[in-house]
């Protein structure tokens, strides 16, 4: 009784094993498949259609970066040329105040020098003092007029450059290490030049030398 009973449960076992599919044979099986699938058209059009975006949004990025320098430095010419033209009136009345300083600087240089006290005479002594000491006076206060002038337009002068240096120094920070370099290397391409023309005379004038 007991096998039959062993009997019947091992047919049915192995009825029931036959039924069901091979686990492992089916997960080997797929993953080899998988292991070795070449990807699909629709997977190739979707990764060509992924990198052209993302182009794209680069692209973009580097169009509106260009915009910004755009109307950054334009911007910034435009205020420098409306600025030049009231610089240069500036400079003219500067110009034309220091000339006039110059012109009253020889006027007074040349009264005071024509005071002379050695040509007073004796009887009118008091009276040539008065006279040439309220001369005196005049031209020290004409002088000191003059000096206030200069000196203001000193000032300017100097508030004005400190002025243009403090505006470009922001320009130079701005600039990236490789643009500082080629601004560089503009600068000192007359240096270098020079440099090269001394040593060439240099050379040909000891070569000269000691060959004589």
């Amino acid at each position: 009784m007991k096998n039959s009973r062993s009997g019947f449960i091992s047919s049915s076992l192995i009825k029931i094993k036959d039924k069901l599919p091979d686990g492992g044979e089916r997960d080997a099986s797929d993953l080899s498949v998988e292991a070795g699938a070449e990807p699909t058209p629709n997977s190739r059009r979707g990764d060509g259609e992924f990198y052209q975006r993302e182009h794209r949004k680069a692209l973009q990025k580097r169009v509106e970066e260009f915009r910004l320098l755009k109307k950054d430095l334009a911007g910034k010419i435009t205020e420098k040329l409306a600025s030049i033209p009231e610089d240069i009136r500036i400079s003219e009345t500067r110009i034309s105040e220091l000339r006039s300083a110059v012109e009253k600087y020889a006027s007074i240089l040349d009264t005071i020098q024509s005071l002379d006290e050695f040509s007073w005479h004796e009887d009118n002594l008091s009276l040539e003092i008065g006279r040439s000491m309220k001369k005196a006076e005049n031209i020290r206060l004409e002088f000191i007029r003059i000096s206030s002038k200069i000196s203001s337009l000193q000032r300017e002068s100097e508030a004005a450059e400190n002025s243009a240096q403090a505006s470009f120094m922001p320009e130079i920070r701005s600039l990236t290490f490789s643009q500082i370099l080629k601004f560089g290397f503009i600068i000192s391409i007359p240096i270098i030049l020079t440099l090269i023309a001394a040593s060439f005379i240099i050379s040909i004038f000891m070569y000269a030398t000691f060959r004589m």
